[in-house]
């Protein structure tokens, strides 16, 4: 039971005929909401309690008003706002409702002022058991959370709805990330205990709006993953594909396979604090339900996949050479026949091995695209091989599954890659062919002669190395920046980490390594949903591999030129730190005194039947295309029903490109036409236009503003004109005011002669007709 103290109502007006007085007292002291109230009265000592208990009684208010509002709404955009009086009276009753808004929100009915000082009300008269619409306009000029008051007054009272506004800034928020590595005893390498990362304001920046900068410092290889594979949402952000494709389901579970093995085979569960027992059970668990999705690709009748489940059932040669890749790995840890890994290999070698040894693809999948669109024949038949290879090798690792025939077609495989790879131009074609003749023979002359060739082609920073990478076109000015590489340049440079891990020249890997972890960002992808999958693969047997320093490090955390930060620490059981939000625009300073280890820096700045798959997240529509004629006009439809209508629409991005280069992409802006609100800017202030009369003098300043969606109007000098406008604004300036008009579509303009411009009677009697306009004008105005 809960008692409630309620003080005495001591002025209170007649109740309406016909009303209990103690329903009606209750309706007074409840909520405006209309619902269900857990109320009840009963007998209580004092009359001052309320008590409460489990039966339920209607409660409702007599007269009310909803507006809903946007989730959201975009800086300088206008809005329409729809809303409600409800009435449950029997009678009806006449009714006003204003709005009032904070200041940045230009309200366009509810708050202008008339002459006589009063506000503007939306007025009305409501049924008795009905409903009656309110509309206002209004337009947000500042970012931020705004307040909405409405307040409804009738002759039975009224009631101020307050609500909260989210006013978002135009533009397209991006992400900029820096990184590095703090490593005082040399672990990568280079001794390194001070790390200094810069303030850049990012280009192109919206006005007014603000740069959410994040630092993260994680002592693990794998930390930021490890901080974000327990949460669903984390996982989610780990790529840039839509759901429902056998590669999404892949890369939602081969993170949680690496962070496992890398836990089990180092033996670190504790790195996941108390609850380690449970994570543990909770990443395998995650596993075979992974299996079991990635199982739902599989065709009914024969042992290969699709990369669609829905629509597309075209056998995959890639997409089944990954998941038997994906699948092998799992068998450590989960339930999974063997017998499904040896009818899949079976299956590429029966169906899709050439006689040559080469392996070629019939679906319409297409990842080759990796290597442009100059990429011959043989070059995109030795990739498509290479992959093949090293799928099937990966999955000869399970005992059942290492059989003879699977060994010669590996070897019937290898000698194609001998024969064709030295004649390939393409370095990241001759990368993942290297790694997989070294698989196959790591003692082999082709796969030593053509790794030794591949090295002699890495690009080095310092001497010793400490950054080395792969990149087969031409080095752009600032190559050694991360940012700057494209998705292939990661996969070669992965692919021959690979090579040289399986190599066990881990001194070679270790500014390789220091490459790939300045480009780490694992809470959004590297630049493609593949190298992410290697860059993993790659990152977690080093760390497995690799012998590393204990870790035990504090961290201190400085600005530049404007004071400290934080001071963290480290350590073995616990690498990874919550990010640190950094709230001055200074450079940031890193370091370390007498530690051991290696901690990793993060510096961020945030701002039908062709369609396979298609996904909506939030404002956005994901479509999923197999393929876009380059010849052939192709057009992509679908509905949208507006909630609210918007005027001064911002630009909607139409953004097509290639998930496994996102950096090759064409980008358009789509406009709707917008309302007839208008907004005027005055130097850097932004103001409303109002539906006002002003009195204006002769000589007043006046300003016509064309938006530059409207047709051409022509002015000439010396010529006077007739403009009508349905919409203005007054700046005080000094003493005095100027004014501005918007010729938009609801504006008039026409040309007003003389009777010296006028050569026919036409002419003449349509003068007569302005001049006894403008003397109505002048009596009654626009009435």
């Amino acid at each position: 039971m809960v008692a409630a103290t309620v003080k005495p109502q001591h002025k209170q007006g007649p109740e309406p005929p016909g009303r209990d007085a103690d329903s009606s007292s209750l309706r007074k002291s409840a909520k405006r909401e209309q619902s269900k109230q857990q109320t009840n009265t009963q007998q209580c000592p004092r009359a001052l309690w309320i008590c409460v208990s489990d039966e339920k009684i209607q409660v409702s208010q007599d007269i009310s008003v909803d507006v809903p509002l946007p989730y959201s709404m975009v800086r300088g955009e206008q809005i329409e706002l729809r809303g409600s009086v409800y009435n449950q009276r029997s009678s009806k009753t006449w009714f006003s409702v204003t709005l009032t808004a904070t200041e940045g929100v230009c309200v366009f009915h509810g708050t202008q002022q008339e002459k006589n000082g009063k506000p503007n009300e939306i007025k009305g008269q409501i049924d008795g058991r009905s409903v009656a619409l309110v509309t206002f306009y209004i337009m947000a000029l500042e970012a931020g959370t705004h307040t909405l008051t409405f307040t409804l007054t009738t002759k039975w009272g009224g009631e101020t709805v307050v609500k909260k506004l989210k006013v978002v800034p135009e533009g397209i928020r991006k992400e900029i990330q820096i990184g590095g590595r703090i490593d005082p005893n040399g672990v990568f390498g280079t001794s390194m205990r001070k790390l200094e990362l810069k303030h850049v304001i990012p280009p192109n920046i919206a006005p007014k709006s603000t740069v959410d900068r994040i630092l993260t410092i994680n002592g693990e290889v794998l930390g930021e993953l490890l901080s974000i594979i327990n949460n669903p949402e984390g996982l989610k952000q780990l790529t840039n594909l839509p759901r429902g494709n056998a590669e999404m389901e892949l890369m939602g579970l081969l993170p949680i396979y690496y962070v496992y093995h890398y836990l089990e085979k180092t033996e670190k569960w504790d790195i996941l604090g108390k609850e380690s027992a449970a994570s543990e059970k909770e990443l395998k668990r995650k596993m075979q339900a992974g299996v079991t999705s990635i199982m739902s690709y599989k065709l009914k009748n024969e042992y290969a996949f699709s990369m669609w489940s829905n629509k597309d059932k075209s056998a995959s040669t890639w997409v089944t050479a990954l998941i038997a890749k994906t699948l092998a790995d799992m068998h450590e840890y989960v339930s999974l026949e063997s017998e499904v890994l040896i009818n899949t290999i079976y299956w590429l070698i029966k169906n899709r091995q050439n006689g040559d040894g080469s392996f070629y693809e019939k679906s319409q999948t297409n990842p080759i695209k990796l290597m442009g669109a100059g990429a011959d024949v043989t070059e995109k038949t030795v990739f498509l091989t290479s992959f093949v290879m090293i799928g099937i090798k990966n999955a000869l690792k399970v005992p059942k599954v290492n059989i003879q025939a699977f060994k010669d077609a590996l070897d019937h495989a290898a000698q194609y890659l001998s024969s064709k790879s030295k004649k390939t131009e393409s370095l990241y074609v001759r990368a993942i062919a290297s790694y997989a003749l070294t698989l196959v023979d790591i003692h082999s002359m082709p796969a030593v002669g053509l790794y030794e060739k591949i090295k002699q082609q890495a690009q080095v920073k310092g001497n010793p190395a400490t950054v080395r990478f792969w990149e087969d076109s031409k080095p752009k000015k600032d190559s050694l920046k991360p940012s700057d590489v494209t998705a292939k340049t990661v996969e070669t440079t992965v692919y021959v980490l690979l090579n040289t891990l399986v190599r066990g020249d881990s001194t070679y890997a270790k500014p390789i390594l220091n490459w790939l972890t300045q480009d780490q960002r694992f809470g959004g992808g590297f630049h493609s949903t593949q190298d992410s999958i290697l860059t993993l693969e790659a990152l977690t047997k080093y760390s497995i591999l690799a012998s590393q320093a204990t870790l035990d490090m504090v961290v201190d955390i400085e600005y530049k030129t404007k004071g400290d930060i934080s001071r963290i620490k480290i350590t073995q059981q616990k690498p990874v730190v919550k990010p640190i939000e950094v709230t001055k625009n200074d450079d940031i300073i890193i370091k370390t005194a007498m530690s051991s280890g290696v901690s990793f820096a993060k510096y961020q700045n945030g701002l039908e039947s062709m369609i396979s798959n298609y996904e909506i997240i939030g404002d956005q529509v994901i479509l999923q295309i197999d393929s876009i004629p380059s010849k052939d006009f192709y057009c992509v439809g679908f509905r949208i029903q507006e909630e609210f209508e918007t005027g001064m629409t911002r630009a909607s991005v139409f953004r097509v490109y290639e998930f496994y280069d996102q950096e090759n992409k064409c980008m358009k802006f789509y406009q709707k036409q917008s309302r007839k609100l208008l907004r005027l800017c005055e130097g850097d202030q932004c103001q409303c236009m109002a539906e006002q009369t002003d009195d204006l003098k002769t000589d007043s300043e006046i300003d016509f503003v064309k938006k530059a969606t409207c047709t051409e109007t022509n002015f000439e000098v010396g010529k006077q004109y007739l403009i009508m406008t349905a919409e203005s604004i007054k700046i005080k300036v000094d003493r005095a005011y100027k004014y501005k008009f918007p010729l938009d579509s609801h504006a008039w303009v026409d040309w007003w002669p003389l009777e010296s411009d006028c050569r026919n009677d036409a002419c003449k009697q349509y003068t007569r007709v302005l001049d006894d306009f403008e003397f109505d004008f002048v009596l009654s105005g626009c009435d």
